[in-house]
């Protein structure tokens, strides 16, 4: 059999001379390859499909691709397949980041918004498996055509000891599509001498039941030449009509051969999307085509998706390993140190937030996902291609922060923080570069500012400052009993508190210590009693004070005897006060006659009033009455207790001689 290339396609056609492909994926190895799909053009329903691996051979890589339909902008709702019975699940985190959106001229259907998810099953795949059925469960979107439907699995299988070399590539879309596209590939690995070239079909969505539903296939060897129109669903995949063809297949040993109803000829036609190009390679060495839909104006409201392509050949290119890195998750705002090993030449596509592009360890300093495609070129001028995907997360978000303030001096603050629902778990939280815990709550706190920091399953972190505010619960009080008086007397004090368990007192600023609870009042004015009252530290102290007042108590002395003999001794009728007063005196015998008069002021002390005479005369030793009203002299205020004026003063003085 002549040495032949075959090509699988996974891509979709944008507009006329526009390159809209990704070689995603290119590989040498001494391998095969095959390839399978299913559809039903619904988010839902089961097949079965199959594929060939030759016996003895090991599973070299093994990807499986799902297509999802829904509206830009939107997120991907999850959706699981049974494989076999294997649950696997299609979302954002095994994305290509690759898509894009499918044409409608008329604008009778929505366009969809498509994007290319891959799963890596080269490790779960077993070699010995042939046959696959699957299950696509009913999905739920937030919009009316999301879903993931559109699946296919491609192998590479390699067995040193049977299979001779082969270059296979992927090559997967990432352009609006429009009703005509051009697509080409030139950088091939050297073909083998008379090999012919395979391409196989993996599209959606071309109905044989709507009249110009379908898609043409042109190739361009120097000259254009429409090689088959492909439209309805093949065998497997027959459903629904609008399930398109893809196109089932495998390759070895330089051969390709069809599996269900697909042929490896040189037309296209119908349900058959495998063809076998050699005859069409361009002059210059590269691969060219075109898709055109069978009628350009679609008057039905239709859109045609092509989803890829995968390329296989044999070639004289040696095998050789390189290494590249894994795909990697980072967080907005850093970094990514790359590195490739095993090549002599590099080329990375594209070629954005790259430090280099043409280096193994350029660095990534994007802020949102990116993949990548890495071409490493060996000695020669054989080549293979890696796709590196470096996902940028965004950093969480906090739900609530709910705070409780710190009572003064004390650490019994609180914070209470949440995650919303859209970010990735597990989440974490920590406060002023702590511990992390999965709850947000933190408690016993100090009150000022506070750094906490929400970290989500990738470990991408959001901090907040925060500040605890504080509260002051402490009171001082307290009640003296009495607040004034007449010196001496003494005061009792009660410390009614709250909130406080340390106390300083004082009095008249003289500390009194830490408990006080009655003085003496022995001076007149006033005396300024403070109390400083606190809990946990002095620095969150209340304080409150009193002002006593103490007065003079008024006396007053009258004698009841005096001796008027002129021997300089109780001669007088004085009247001795403590305090200046000024006042009225009346001193009557005993038939009422008024024998002495006095109006005027009373000296602090002993004031000599009455001698004893009346008109210059002795009067007659006896019993006289005296009748006294005191009240302060203007000149000089009393510090006294004022309801005791006026005084008065009643009584009787014996005089003798």
């Amino acid at each position: 059999m002549a040495n032949r290339l075959i090509i699988l396609f996974f891509i979709s056609f944008l507009g006329v001379e526009s390159y809209t492909q990704v070689v995603y994926y290119q590989e040498t190895c001494q391998c095969g390859v095959t390839g399978a799909g299913f559809s039903t053009a619904l988010g839902n329903g089961n097949g079965n499909f199959s594929i060939y691996i030759e016996p003895g051979s090991t599973i070299k890589k093994a990807l499986l691709f799902g297509i999802n339909f829904g509206e830009e902008n939107i997120p991907v709702v999850p959706s699981n397949i049974l494989l076999n019975s294997q649950i696997i699940t299609f979302d954002e985190s095994n994305s290509t980041n690759l898509s894009f959106s499918a044409f409608d001229p008329n604008d009778l259907w929505d366009a969809p918004f498509i994007s290319i998810h891959v799963s890596d099953l080269t490790t779960v795949l077993d070699p010995l498996v042939l046959n696959y059925s699957i299950q696509i469960q009913p999905q739920l979107g937030n919009c009316s055509s999301c879903q993931f439907n559109c699946y296919y699995l491609y192998v590479l299988y390699e067995n040193t000891s049977f299979l001779g070399n082969t270059t296979s590539y992927v090559l997967l879309n990432n352009t609006d599509e429009l009703y005509s596209v051009h697509y080409e590939l030139s950088l091939l690995n050297p073909i083998q001498n008379a090999s012919a070239i395979g391409f196989a079909t993996y599209f959606d969505r071309l109905g044989a039941l709507f009249p110009s539903d379908g898609t043409s296939l042109w190739l361009d060897n120097g000259v254009l030449h429409n090689v088959g129109l492909l439209k309805g669903g093949d065998s497997v995949n027959s459903s629904w009509d609008g399930a398109g063809v893809k196109g089932h297949f495998y390759f070895q040993n330089n051969s390709l051969f069809g599996l269900d109803d697909y042929t490896p000829d040189n037309v296209v036609g119908g349900t058959d999307g495998l063809i076998d190009v050699s005859s069409y390679l361009h002059p210059d060495g590269s691969l060219k085509w075109d898709l055109k839909w069978e009628n350009n104006l679609n008057p039905n409201g239709h859109y045609n998706i092509y989803n890829g392509f995968i390329i296989e050949h044999s070639t004289p290119c040696d095998t050789f390993s390189v290494s590249v890195p894994s795909d990697t998750t980072i967080c907005r705002g850093e970094s990514l140190q790359l590195n490739v090993t095993g090549g002599s030449q590099y080329e990375w596509l594209p070629a954005t937030d790259l430090s280099c592009s043409n280096c193994p360890n350029p660095v990534f300093t994007g802020d949102s996902t990116q993949l990548y495609t890495v071409r490493i070129w060996n000695n020669d001028s054989c080549s293979v291609v890696r796709p590196v995907k470096i996902s940028v997360r965004n950093q969480p978000n906090f739900g609530n922060i709910n705070l409780t303030p710190s009572i003064c001096g004390a650490a019994t603050g609180a914070v209470s923080a949440s995650s919303i629902a859209g970010n990735i778990p597990t989440v974490s939280f920590n406060i002023d570069g702590g511990v992390s815990q999965s709850s947000g709550a933190f408690s016993s706190l100090g009150a000022g500012s506070h750094t906490i920091t929400i970290q989500d399953g990738y470990g991408c972190t959001r901090d907040s400052a925060v500040i605890i505010g504080q509260v002051n619960n402490t009171i001082a009080q307290f009640t003296a009993n009495p607040t004034t008086g007449a010196v001496p007397f003494s005061v009792n004090l009660t410390n009614t508190s709250v909130f406080a368990d340390q106390f300083s007192w004082s009095l008249n600023g003289a500390n009194q210590g830490s408990t006080f609870t009655n003085f003496t009042a022995t001076q007149t004015g006033s005396y300024l009693i403070e109390l400083i009252a606190w809990q946990f530290d002095p620095a969150c102290a209340d304080t409150a004070t009193l002002s006593i007042t103490a007065f003079d108590s008024l006396m007053v002395q009258v004698p009841n005897v005096i001796t008027a003999n002129d021997d300089q001794v109780n001669d007088y009728f004085s009247l001795t006060t403590n305090l200046p007063l000024k006042g009225v005196i009346t001193i009557l015998n005993r038939w009422g006659e008024v024998v002495y008069t006095y109006n005027g002021k009373f000296h602090q002390g002993q004031t000599a009033l009455w001698d004893g005479k009346f008109e210059g005369k002795n009067v007659t030793e006896g019993t006289y009455f005296y009748a006294i009203e005191l009240n302060e002299d203007p000149e000089f205020p009393l510090a006294i207790d004022k309801s005791q004026l006026p005084l008065i003063l009643e009584g009787f003085v014996e005089v003798r001689r």
